[in-house]
Order: C-alpha cells, then sequence, then structure tokens
C-alpha cells in the first residue's frame, strides 16, 4: 500500500488504460519517491531474471543437459535397444518394449534421474543470480548509495503546505533532485527514473556517476531508456576549464542497454569481473562493464 501523498508505480498491474497516454519527463518530486525505491528494487530483480535466463540459455549448458540425458539414457535403457528386440520391425520391437514392464520400471526411473539431474543444474544457476536479489532487498537500507538521500524524509515534503516556504535543509534536497535527477511519468504512472551523483570534483575534472537507475523493461527497447539517459547527460553541467565525465555501470548481457549508450556517446572505459563466484566470473564470462560519457573543457 502506498503512503499517503505516494503516485502508485503500480509495478504488478498494466498501466491504467483510461489515463491520456502522455509522457511526462521532470525531475524526482517527493510525491515519486516511494515509486523510485520501488522502480529501483524492480530493475535489480529484472536484471536477476535476465541473468538466469541467460545463463540457463547458454549453449554449454544445454549440451552438458543433452549429454546428461543421452548418457543416463544409455546405461539404463542401452541394453533393451538391441537388434534382437527389433529382429522382426521397429514398431514390433517398440510394441514389446511397451509390453515389457522391467523396461516401463526403467523408462520411468531413467525419466526422474535425467529430471533430477536437469532441476539440480537450474537451481545451482539460479542461486548464482541471487546477489541481485539481495541487492534489490539491500536498495531501502542503502538510499543514500542510490539516490543521494533517504526517500522517506523527501517523501514527507509531499505532504508539506505549499504555501510554507521551506527550510533550507529540505530546499537543498529539491534542488539536489532538480539538478541530479530524472523521472519519466506514462499515463500519470512513473516508468523509469535516474539518478546522479557527483563522485569527484577538483580542479581537473568533475566526475558523476549514475547511481540510482529504474526502468520497466518492456520500455528499455521502446525509446524510454534512451529518452531517459538523453535528459541525464543534457543536465551535466558545461564547465570550461574542466573535464566533466558521468559514468554508469552495466553487465555484459545486458545487450540493449549497452547499444542505447554507446549510440549515445558513451565509451566503454573498464571491465572487471562480476566478484560473485567461479561459475559466473570464469565458466561464464560475465563482466561488469564501466561507460563513461565525456565533455572536453571549452577555452574558447
Amino acid at each position: 500500500m502506498q503512503s499517503q501523498g505516494q503516485i502508485d508505480p503500480k509495478l504488478n498491474e498494466s498501466l491504467p488504460v483510461e489515463e491520456v497516454p502522455k509522457l511526462e519527463i521532470s525531475y524526482v518530486t517527493p510525491n515519486c519517491a516511494e515509486a523510485v525505491v520501488n522502480l529501483q528494487m524492480d530493475y535489480l530483480l529484472s536484471r536477476k531474471s535476465k541473468l538466469t535466463k541467460k545463463m540457463l540459455g547458454a549453449k554449454g549448458i544445454i549440451a552438458i543437459i543433452i549429454g546428461w540425458a543421452s548418457l543416463v539414457s544409455y546405461y539404463r535403457l542401452g541394453d533393451y535397444f538391441s537388434d534382437y528386440t527389433f529382429q522382426n520391425g521397429f514398431q514390433n520391437g517398440l510394441f514389446k518394449l511397451l509390453l515389457n514392464s522391467s523396461f516401463r520400471y526403467n523408462a520411468v526411473e531413467t525419466i526422474s534421474v535425467v529430471l533430477l539431474g536437469m532441476v539440480t543444474i537450474w537451481v545451482n544457476l539460479f542461486l548464482q543470480t541471487n546477489f541481485l536479489k539481495e541487492e534489490s532487498v539491500g536498495v531501502p537500507e542503502r538510499q543514500k548509495d542510490y539516490f543521494g538521500a533517504d526517500m522517506k524524509e523527501y517523501s514527507l515534503l509531499a505532504l508539506n503546505d505549499k504555501k510554507k516556504k521551506l527550510c533550507s535543509d529540505k530546499r537543498k534536497k529539491v534542488e539536489f533532485f532538480k539538478t541530479n535527477s530524472v523521472i519519466i511519468v506514462y499515463r500519470s504512472t512513473p516508468i523509469a527514473f535516474a539518478v546522479k551523483q557527483v563522485v569527484q570534483d577538483n580542479d581537473d575534472a568533475l566526475i558523476y556517476r549514475i547511481t540510482g537507475l529504474g526502468i520497466r523493461r518492456v520500455y528499455i527497447q521502446a525509446g524510454v531508456l534512451t529518452d531517459l539517459i538523453t535528459c541525464t547527460i543534457k543536465n551535466l553541467p558545461l564547465v570550461t576549464s574542466r573535464t566533466v565525465k558521468c559514468y554508469i555501470d552495466v553487465y555484459n548481457f545486458e545487450g540493449a542497454e549497452k547499444h542505447i549508450l554507446k549510440r549515445l556517446g558513451f565509451n566503454l572505459e573498464k571491465t572487471q569481473p562480476t566478484n560473485h563466484g567461479f561459475i559466473l566470473d570464469t565458466l561464464f564470462g560475465f563482466r561488469k562493464e564501466t561507460f563513461v560519457y565525456t565533455i572536453a573543457p571549452n577555452n574558447d
């Protein structure tokens, strides 16, 4: 249940068709605070689903399953498929096998062993992606890391009397989100957001990192992620004497996201292991990739 004054992102249902199909782009306002937290958690879970699907569909895993099924079938049923069994033709031999209670018992047992092996493989692969579920569950505890502010406190501003002036601390929070966030609302429902934070500010460079990012998976290739990232980099300040950079991390299995980043002018700067185990890093070769968008100093 949404708190008072908060907009429901409706993550478990389709968008309301009665609402005007209008796309609105602005900054993260206090009444969208809870929606942003939920979008971030949902995005990490959808990333987990994508990784699990990628692993289950890998050629190596399919080959292992086929090999396992073939080995078990040959070991347990191979003796039944002899020349003697099919000496009077294939149909006659198959009919004899189906009438053989010993063959039927071993066939059921073989299927059970094959299925058990497949389930064991799938469960192990599923568990390998649990780090993303843990990240998703941990979002409420790490709100300042993702969003640069406590979103529970920020959401309370939605209940403030608009006629009353905000205190200095509250104004700073609003100004932070005006400068460093983008949210996209469709049919009066938040569907995507991004938050960037300053990670380095010195005489040589001003460096940002996109720390919070959430989008309904269905809208990634519909142009919404492109709009989101475009608005984020357009909001980067132009500094005459310093380089301005904006970093974002994705995984190498996120092909659509990588394609969009490259098309918008981001360049791959660093690749590193996921650091979540031998299976992910070595057997499958999954990597975390850091892309950077750079604005060179304008000394004219």
